[in-house]
């Protein structure tokens, strides 16, 4: 079975636990995993259909991404298994371990966006005939609803102005995906990760 499987992986036998979150079309199964001493060792994120099998690769690409550019003082998992589980993508990721507790403000949200966008190429150009633009309002305009061809109106009145940064970005920055310690902060769920963007 799968704790089996995680157990020749991690090298010792492990416990399992299910990650229970409310109903949404991206939910996928999530596995805590934890050595026989009760110690968190990692996360387990399985696909189940076509959209979360794309998530959990689009997961598995992001980290082992960030494990060859420097993230500076962001801490993301380290991928300990990419490969396949029933037929359905699976990444087992390390587990990260807290922080020490904060007694003044940390490293703030936007040093974390900024070293978020420096783990991908920065150039500078207009937003207008930029990939993000186009994707963007191709996506509003596929709605076919009159508020979003408003919205996309409105957006292409803007892609008029001065030239923007583009970099990476995390595509899901909230706070129960960060953790942000006096110098360093931790960062999950890299599903939606994407370079190029402003």
């Amino acid at each position: 079975g799968l704790a089996q499987r995680l157990a020749e992986l991690l090298g010792h036998p492990v416990q399992l636990g299910w990650l229970v979150s409310p109903p949404r079309s991206t939910r996928k199964p999530v596995v805590l995993v934890f050595a026989p001493d009760g110690t968190h060792r990692a996360l387990a994120k399985l696909g189940a259909d076509p959209l979360t099998d794309e998530l959990v690769r689009r997961e598995a690409s992001a980290l082992h991404h960030l494990e060859e550019v420097d993230t500076g003082p962001l801490r993301a998992p380290r991928v300990l298994h990419d490969g396949e589980w029933s037929g359905h993508p699976i990444v087992v990721q390390e587990a990260l371990a807290p922080l020490p507790p904060v007694r003044r403000e940390g490293l703030g949200i936007a040093e974390v966006v900024e070293a978020v966008a420096l783990t991908g190429e920065i150039t500078v150009a207009p937003l207008a005939g930029s990939s993000y633009a186009d994707e963007l309002l191709a996506r509003l305009r596929d709605l076919g609803d009159d508020g979003a061809g408003r919205v996309a109106e409105l957006l292409g009145d803007q892609l008029d102005g001065g030239p923007v940064s583009f970099g990476a970005w995390h595509g899901d920055l909230n706070p129960g995906n960060l953790e942000r310690g006096r110098r360093r902060a931790l960062v999950w769920d890299w599903e939606r990760y994407e370079l190029g963007r402003p």
